[in-house]
């Protein structure tokens, strides 16, 4: 298995501290396949994308452009008594060549509304209007790990780098921030889907804690290998290099 693979499945140890378990991931680093996923199912691309280098020379990645988008099949299940998927947790490894507005996500399947969460046009901040925007904001050709954590009972969070830039009140159950049975990745509307280019993108059946995500860290720095409880138990630590 690719280092890059493996340095992902760590998370799966960080998953189940927090009862949560990775359900999809995708690296782009079949040039030939852009959309097969390392867990879970491939997706599905709209449009058209192009294979590129990622965040280092053994890095794969994709550019995907206004118009085009993924659709990813998560398979998480509603809980009892609701009707749609609300509680999650979305990684993205991403930076743009342009500020404009860039849709990173889009609940909505038949992405026929605004998608749910941007790059900000003139501010480079990240959200939406229904959360608010970050305070931080981001830079051209930069590469940032983004993590967002909704529970929307409760509370719909953006991490950057291990980082809290955004902390907000949740949508409601089966509101805004729920989602359809499909997710729509880089998706929206109108237009507002301004190039992005993408090295990594995962989901999890459940909103990660502040420390699981910290301890993911930035695109390529090295995240804790799989037994790490176990590990710290005996007083040791081992960490793999987030490569391939």
């Amino acid at each position: 298995m690719k280092m890059k693979s493996i340095a992902i499945l760590c998370l799966l140890v960080i998953a189940p501290c927090a009862s949560a378990s990775v359900v999809g991931l995708w690296e782009f680093d079949d040039s030939a396949d852009t959309t097969a996923a390392t867990i879970g199912n491939d997706l599905s691309l709209v449009g058209s994308d192009t294979a590129m280098v990622g965040y280092d020379a053994q890095d794969g990645a994709v550019s995907i452009d206004v118009g085009s988008h993924y659709v990813a099949d998560h398979g998480i299940s509603p809980a009892a008594g609701e009707g749609y998927v609300n509680e999650w947790s979305l990684l993205i490894d991403f930076k743009y060549p342009a500020l404009d507005w860039i849709s990173l996500y889009q609940t909505n399947s038949s992405n026929t509304n605004d998608g749910d969460c941007f790059v900000r046009n003139g501010a480079a901040t990240l959200g939406v209007s229904a959360s608010g925007y970050s305070t931080n904001t981001t830079s051209t050709d930069t590469w940032y790990r983004m993590v967002v954590t909704a529970d929307n009972d409760q509370f719909y969070r953006i991490f950057v780098d291990g980082q809290l830039w955004l902390d907000s009140s949740g949508q409601g159950q089966d509101g805004r921030f729920s989602l359809d049975p499909v997710l729509l990745l880089f998706a929206d509307e109108n237009g507002e889907d301004n190039e992005i280019h993408v090295s990594t993108a995962a989901i999890w059946d459940s909103a990660l804690t502040a420390d699981a995500v910290a301890d993911m860290g930035a695109v390529g720095n090295a995240v804790p290998e799989p037994m790490t409880l176990s590990l710290l138990a005996i007083g040791g630590l081992a960490v793999i290099r987030r490569r391939k």
